[in-house]
Parts: C-alpha cells; structure tokens; sequence
C-alpha cells in the first residue's frame, strides 16, 4: 500500500498524546498543514514558542532517504518558514527520529541518528528563529564513534547551546 501521510494527520495524533501527559500544552493547529509532500512524514519533535508558535521536526522520505526537515508554525498562519519545511540534513543514508532543544534564541538545536558513513552516528544542527540553518551543510559530527549509536536526547543548557 503506498503511504502518502501528511504531516498534519502526524501532528494532530501527536498532539493528543502531548495534551493527555502536560495539562496545560494546547495544540491548536489542528487542520493546518505544515508539509504537503508526497511520501511519508514521520514526527520527530516538536515545541511551543510562547502562546502561538510550534517549531516542527521531522524525518521525510520525499527523495527516497530519510532527511530532516523543521518547520515553525502559528495558529494563526500555519507554516512561517519556506513551504513543506526547511530542509535541516539531506545527506546520502537515513536521516532519523530528531529531536530538539531551544537554543534560547526561538530558534532550535536538532541532533539525530545518521548513517550517512554505513553506521548511526549522532549529528546536530542549529536552525534560527527565521528558519536559517545556521550550521555546516547537513550537520555537524556529535559521535561517529565505531558502531552504532542511537536514541539521541538533548536539553537546552540555558545559555544557548545543548547538552
């Protein structure tokens, strides 16, 4: 069966899961979309920025890999950033399951697993309030120790950066 998902329908069940375990997250973008594309959009991430905006990550499957897409959405607007997202790592290999921390600046710092190099290793990337990627080209290197490594977990450290 081809899978074509929105990444809306994602966030909407998502978002149940988030209001039943933090009594006073809201989700009220439901309906408006923040990826059209083909292909399937899994949910990696997602936080609130003050009473209005989300920033949005995910992994998307639109060129045949896995890549890393963000994207900041309003209640009122939808998507701000470019169409379908901002593409955050489109390296060769699967890009998979980010997760997110706020760099205290209403931007993000996104790390995931990558086997871009035949193996998972942990890359990172920082994307701005205005949705630049502000980091080197799909990333840079966190652990490419030997083997694999996954299950990738960040917090902001509060001074603009993540531990």
């Amino acid at each position: 069966m081809k899978r074509n998902t929105i990444l809306t329908g994602v966030i909407s069940l998502f978002c149940l899961v988030f209001q039943s375990n933090q009594a006073t997250a809201s989700w009220p973008l439901n309906d408006l979309p923040v990826c059209t594309q083909n292909g399937d959009q899994q949910i990696g991430w997602h936080m609130a920025y003050g009473s209005d905006a989300y920033i949005i990550i995910w992994y998307d499957y639109r060129s045949g890999d896995a890549d890393i897409y963000a994207q900041k959405a309003t209640v009122t607007d939808g998507a701000v950033w470019q169409p379908d997202g901002v593409q955050v790592c489109g390296a060769t290999g699967n890009q998979i399951v980010p997760r997110a921390a706020s760099d205290g600046a209403g931007g993000v710092i996104i790390v995931w697993p990558d086997d871009r190099n035949g193996g998972f290793d942990i890359y990172a990337q920082r994307v701005d309030s205005n949705g630049n990627v502000l980091w080197t080209t799909d990333g840079v290197p966190v652990c490419v120790a030997s083997g694999d490594q996954h299950r990738v977990r960040l917090i902001d450290d509060g001074a603009g950066g993540a531990v």
